[in-house]
Formats: structure tokens, sequence, C-alpha cells
């Protein structure tokens, strides 16, 4: 070897950091909310504590505040906001709080909050509070003053069914609504002594069932507060009352509301 005095390396230097003699440990403690029921969108208070209950100081860090979809809460959950937290003494507490908005969608929620780890702290396992429950109800449909009906003259099953048809939607009076069905059936070919009406204040599904009973048919309808709900009404009604195995929707309308939302 032409030269044996350059056979070791520069040296790289590795610092590790002292741990302190009386480390701290951050815990968040008691979540609440302003409104644990609150409409959809509605503005909320989430508040927590973060106390050091470690023996040592702490460093000035972040609180971060969570959604969950069940009650344990942790950093992997839906972060919504964040907070500093101050450097804490021994034993101190910094009570920290956050507006939110609420969700759009109905359902159970769960908020809380994780602290930061420190450096040296003595626990990193006990950073998230437990959760607090968020429950925010289903939005009642507003009403519709006005009035609707169907009428129905249904002569045979053959070709899917024989039948005329009359309905009307927002009417100011249930008789109008009836006898407009009764016409518009009675236009549609029906007989005005068999185009009998029902009249709804909210919204109508149509149905067709067949099958079972020896060919017998339906057409019949379904009421409810939404499309979804008549019409879930009318094909509930068709299977499990009437007990036909072919049941299918033809056509499903809503009387206005009173807030002028039409369906």
């Amino acid at each position: 070897e032409s030269d044996s005095a350059n056979n070791c390396s520069s040296a790289v230097t590795v610092v590790v950091p002292q741990t302190p003699a009386t480390p701290p440990d951050l815990v968040v403690e008691s979540p609440s909310v302003s409104n644990n029921s609150p409409d959809a969108g509605e503005t909320l208070t989430l508040s927590a504590t973060v106390r050091n209950q470690g023996d040592g100081d702490s460093a000035p860090t972040t609180l971060r505040y969570y959604r969950s979809g069940d009650a344990t809460i942790s950093t992997a959950d839906t972060l919504v906001d964040t907070d500093t937290v101050s450097g804490l003494a021994a034993d101190g507490t910094s009570s920290e709080s956050v507006g939110l908005t609420a969700p759009l969608s109905a359902g159970t929620y769960y908020y809380g909050a994780c602290v930061d780890v420190v450096s040296g702290e003595s626990d990193t396992t006990n950073n998230c509070s437990p959760a607090v429950t968020v429950t925010v109800p289903t939005t009642p449909v507003p009403p519709s003053s006005l009035y609707g009906a169907f009428a129905l003259d249904l002569r045979s099953c053959d070709g899917g069914g024989d039948h005329a048809v009359g309905l009307v939607v927002d009417r100011a009076t249930e008789q109008e609504a009836l006898d407009a069905a009764r016409q518009a059936c009675q236009d549609d070919g029906g007989s005005a002594d068999r185009c009998f009406a029902v009249s709804f204040r909210r919204c109508l599904a149509i149905g067709f069932g067949v099958g079972g009973r020896g060919g017998d048919c339906s057409l019949g309808q379904g009421q409810g507060a939404t499309l979804a709900e008549a019409e879930a009404a009318r094909l509930s009604f068709c299977a499990d009352r009437q007990g036909f195995t072919d049941c299918s929707i033809v056509t499903s309308v809503c009387n206005s509301r009173d807030d002028g939302v039409t369906e």
C-alpha cells in the first residue's frame, strides 16, 4: 500500500438528547361541546383542557381537534382544527376551544382532541382525549299546504294492465284535487263510476304489481314525506300485503312544499 496513514474515515457526530430528570406528561381532559344535538350546519364550540401531569415543564405544542366515526379518538381520525398550547409547568393546565360547523348529514359523530408529543415526555400513549358525542337529527320535511289526488280505473291485467289514470298535484283544496283527478281519469278513457280517487298532501308513488294470486294484478299508490318514502311504501304494500311477486314503480310525484322546494 502506497499510503497507510489514510485508512480511517472522518468522524460523524451523533447527539443523544438528555432525558429530563423530571419529564413532562401531557394529557387532554374534559372534552365538551356547546350543543350535543345541533342542526345540520349549525355552529358549535368544542372545548378541552390540556394538563401536564408530569413532574417537569413542557414545551409549547399543538392541540389537534378530530371528528371520529367511533368513540375512540386518535390522530387517524378526521382533523377539523388546531390550537397552539403554551408551555406548561408541572400540573399546569390550559383550557382550549374552537368553533366548528356541525356536519350536514344526520347521524351520530364523535369529537375529541389530541396534543402533540413534546420532547422528553414520559408517556406518549395518553395524548388523546375521550370522545364527546354529537348527534345531528334528521331534518323534518316541511309540510305542504297543497293537495294532490290520484284516480284509477283498472279494467284488466292484460298487457301490463288495461287502465285509465288521473294524477294531479298542487291544488288549493282536497275537493278540487279529487275532482280534477277523476276528470283526468275519465279523459284517459275511464268510466265515471269506476274512476275512484284518493288525495295526498306530500308525495305519492304509483306502482304496478303482477304475479301470484292466480295472475291478478294491481295498480296502486303509496304515500310518504319524500319520493323515496312513497315509493318504498308502495313496493312494500304490493309485495308484503298484496302478495305480488313482480312489483315496480310507474311514476311518483310530490306537491310543492311550503318552503317552495319541489322534489
